[in-house]
């Protein structure tokens, strides 16, 4: 009995394996000792051994309701399905999956903003580029002021000359890039360059023409008569418009078959690649500005090396 009740305090304990020899002795010596087969039954380790502890209890006692719940127990354990064998999941596959999938839906949202941010962009440079040529069609081109013997001054606006063929190429321009559908990979507008051409090249005419007009008043008047020149803000705003819209025009919206992204390339790469697109906008306006200083010398150069 006092062996027995070691064997209880030990499994109530969690040592269960020290309980296990000590009841063995205990069934050795007495094989119809009912409450050692019960406290066998919580120490074997499987259920066919568990099973035959509770059957030795009901050869001991048919009425035991411990053996009873025990055998219930068993019964129901055994019919219930065999838990399916799961493959091990490689942690490291599907951080990567999810990782990709991610990355892949920053790309696409981040080429959705680029290219809708880029087209807003053309568009702006657009309408200033129009709004250029407009006001420098309508301004005041050339100022020829003569002093001396005769003294006059002979003022030209745009509407006087060229203006109307410069306001249409100019409005036609806009047009074809305000009202145009956006299309990746595709020019923004090769008609808009045209027409902007078409535009800056009646400015540059119109400079020559004043250099040109200029020798002929001197000529006309003679050596005794001071003859200036002074180029107003009409032409010089009409060439960096249509300088603007030239370039534009020429430009290309993001995502084309040869301008592509590779779906593999990093997403550094794309960010880098956004920042250049929408950057090369700047590039385009301060190319108008170097055209611009260059025409406006130009002529004048040409003057000085032809009549000096």
């Amino acid at each position: 009995m006092v062996k027995l009740e070691k064997a209880i305090t030990l499994i109530k304990a969690g040592n269960k394996t020290e309980a296990r020899p000590i009841l063995a002795d205990i069934l050795k010596a007495d094989l119809n000792n009912e409450h050692a087969w019960l406290w066998m039954s919580a120490c074997v380790d499987s259920d066919v051994q568990r099973r035959d502890c509770i059957e030795n209890i009901f050869r001991i006692n048919p009425q035991s309701e411990l053996a009873q719940y025990g055998l219930v127990l068993l019964d129901q354990k055994k019919h219930l399905p065999p838990k399916p064998k799961l493959k091990p999941l490689k942690s490291h596959s599907r951080l990567q999956a999810v990782k990709e999938d991610k990355q892949y839906k920053e790309e696409c949202s981040l080429k959705e903003v680029d290219q809708g941010s880029s087209f807003a962009i053309y568009r702006t440079l657009a309408a200033f580029g129009t709004l250029a040529v407009i006001a420098g069609a309508f301004g005041p081109w050339f100022t020829v002021i003569s002093s001396g013997v005769i003294n006059e001054t002979l003022n030209k606006s745009g509407m006087e000359g060229d203006g109307p063929f410069v306001l249409f190429c100019g409005a036609i321009a806009a047009i074809e890039v305000l009202t145009m559908k956006y299309k990746p990979g595709r020019f923004v507008g090769v008609w808009t360059a045209l027409f902007a051409f078409f535009a800056g090249f009646f400015a540059i005419y119109d400079i020559f023409h004043a250099y040109s007009l200029l020798e002929e008043i001197r000529l006309e008047l003679g050596r005794n008569t001071v003859v200036s020149l002074s180029i107003d803000w009409g032409l010089p705003l009409i060439i960096m418009g249509a300088g603007l819209l030239f370039f534009v025009g020429l430009s290309k919206f993001p995502g084309s078959a040869e301008d592509s992204i590779a779906k593999s390339a990093p997403l550094e790469k794309k960010n880098s690649r956004t920042i250049l697109s929408q950057s090369s906008c700047f590039v385009i306006y301060v190319i108008s500005l170097i055209i611009l200083v260059l025409l406006l010398f130009l002529p004048g150069v040409i003057f000085l090396v032809v009549y000096s």
